[in-house]
């Protein structure tokens, strides 16, 4: 016996497809939600980066002015993104506060040099 497809078998169906889409969309956020978080656990393992920008704008650590010497003012994890070109006006290229006693850098393969130094 064929049975008719009705407006409440449609109705069922409807609402039935909308659950779904429903779910696969959660499923979806839930899904873009851990690969967010997992990437912002892997950039902030509590290393401070330090390139040529952040040396020349400031801000490394609270007592940091723009420009050099860098001043590493809190014990921490530093590491170098980029090479640093000190410039032959300043004196030095990254200076230890009192505070930094347990800071450490970690080149990162970069150099840091004065301007205009030639290698020997």
């Amino acid at each position: 016996m064929m049975r008719s497809l009705g407006a409440s078998d449609s109705e069922d169906a409807r609402a039935s497809a909308l659950a779904e889409s429903r779910l696969l969309r959660f499923a979806l956020l839930v899904a873009l939600g851990c690969l967010a978080w997992s990437m912002v656990a892997e950039a902030d393992d509590g290393r401070v980066e330090i390139d040529q920008a952040a040396a020349i704008a400031g801000g490394v650590t609270w007592a940091d002015a723009p420009g050099f010497p860098v001043m590493i003012s809190e014990p921490g994890r530093y590491v170098l993104t980029s090479n640093l070109v000190i410039p032959s006006t300043a004196s030095e290229g990254i200076v230890f506060g009192p505070r930094a006693s347990e800071a450490s850098i970690d080149l990162n393969g970069f150099t840091i040099s004065r301007e205009g130094a030639v290698d020997e």
